[in-house]
């Protein structure tokens, strides 16, 4: 009866080891998932302010253009 008892205990733990493992596993990979879909919009976001920076540098340096003369009712 104990050997039987035991061995119930060992199958049960293996059982309870095998889902805890999984599950450890499952959540390491969705923390993974996390961690690069963060540094996919972390280095879209530095790509879009560079290329925003540059335009705007772009633009101080460009030349203004002049507003054209009103003309004058008559």
């Amino acid at each position: 009866m104990s050997g039987s008892a035991d061995s119930r205990k060992d199958d049960a733990r293996r059982k309870a080891q095998k889902l805890f493992a999984s599950t450890e596993r499952r959540k390491e990979l969705a923390r993974k998932e996390q961690e690069n879909e963060r540094d996919a919009v972390a280095n879209k976001t530095a790509k879009l302010r560079a290329m925003r920076l540059a335009k705007e540098q772009e633009d101080a340096e460009a030349p203004k253009p002049t507003p054209a003369p009103k003309r004058a009712k008559t």
